[in-house]
């Protein structure tokens, strides 16, 4: 078995293929991604479900928490083919209505 080298994707790197993935999924909408530090925020107009571009964002995370042990645990995925680590810790998604906010974690 070889062992394949892991390559670790930057919050930028991770925020553009973020941004690819949520306008293939969703045509014609506009998307702000904004990276801080470990960390990505999608925010968008519209009437998507939150929970739909939450599906689609959370991917993108590097950690997953277990609040029943108190631990993180990283994530590795493959991105055309090769293996990759997102070094964002956690990525948050919010709709933007006017005069209020819906937030999607």
């Amino acid at each position: 078995m070889t062992n394949t080298p892991t390559r670790y994707l930057t919050a930028a790197e991770t925020a553009r293929h973020l941004r690819a993935a949520l306008h293939e999924k969703f045509p014609g909408q506009r998307f702000s991604v904004r990276t801080y530090r470990q960390r990505l925020e999608v925010t968008y107009t519209g009437d998507l479900p939150v929970r739909e571009v939450n599906a689609v964002a959370r991917e993108f995370r590097g950690t997953d928490f277990d609040s029943m042990t108190d631990t993180a645990s990283f994530r590795r995925t493959t991105l055309d083919g090769e293996r990759v680590h997102y070094v964002v810790d956690s990525v948050t998604v919010e709709q933007w209505i006017p005069g209020e906010a819906r937030f999607g974690g």
